[in-house]
């Protein structure tokens, strides 16, 4: 191999190697790029607080974030039911989890994150407001009785 270097000019030696630098470099570069991505997203998922993804973040961001985790193959049990672009379309809304999560071996939030948003995009949401909605009778008790403890008046 150092034969045929040796008959090249060492401009063109110094050429092939900078170029060969750059496709190191590069390749490098693309997963870090991967990686950064992947963190990032992690990050901003961590710092929102359930029912303001839409407001904060909007709906294009929410589409990115599904098309990232949708190429994630982290585990096989992931892959099931993790919700995709076009069910985010369509209007999809996984059940809300009515069990404590168990442990498993893969810590991948693609399938949770992808929930998440589909839950937060497309469920309806209602804002409670007391001037509409009429107080139940057990929650006057409750509420009587929380204003009693506060040492306040309770007027319906």
């Amino acid at each position: 191999m150092r034969s045929i270097f040796a008959k090249l000019p060492d401009e063109l030696i110094n050429i092939i190697l900078e170029d060969h630098g750059g496709m190191l470099h590069r390749e490098k570069m693309i997963v870090l790029k991967k990686e950064l991505e992947r963190e990032a997203i992690i990050k901003l998922m961590k710092r929102y607080t359930s029912f303001n993804f839409k407001d904060e973040w909007g709906y294009n961001e929410a589409e990115r974030i599904i098309n990232y985790f949708q190429n994630c193959q982290c585990c096989k049990r992931h892959q099931n039911n993790k919700p995709k672009i076009k069910e985010l379309e369509e209007g999809f809304v996984p059940e809300y989890p009515t069990t404590l999560p168990k442990s498993h071996l893969c810590a991948c939030p693609c399938r949770h994150y992808c929930r998440e948003i589909c839950r937060e995009i497309n469920d309806e949401q209602f804002e409670y407001d007391p001037a509409i909605q009429e107080i139940e009778p057990w929650e006057q008790e409750y509420l009587a009785g929380y204003y009693e403890w506060l040492g306040m008046e309770f007027h319906i």
